[in-house]
């Protein structure tokens, strides 16, 4: 039996991925967020394990915060 996994499992794994990648101070470690969300992206794209429409999170969704640890008003 192959474990996948599901598009919210894949959306929880994206959305950790912001919550740290925006609270570090290190652009090395914000470019290795971004890739992960990249790949969990085209993971959820490809093999997911549901047959509904997939959701895109981006890094680049976040507004009004930089990529050096800036936050939102509603703390993300």
């Amino acid at each position: 039996m192959k474990m996948r996994l599901n598009d919210t499992d894949i959306t929880r794994l994206i959305t950790a991925c912001k919550l740290y990648q925006e609270k570090t101070g290190s652009e090395f470690m914000w470019e290795q967020y971004d890739d992960l969300i990249n790949k969990l992206n085209a993971y959820q794209d490809n093999y997911s394990a549901d047959n509904e429409i997939p959701i895109r999170v981006s890094s680049n969704t976040i507004s009004g915060s930089s990529r050096m640890g800036g936050r939102r008003a509603d703390g993300f």
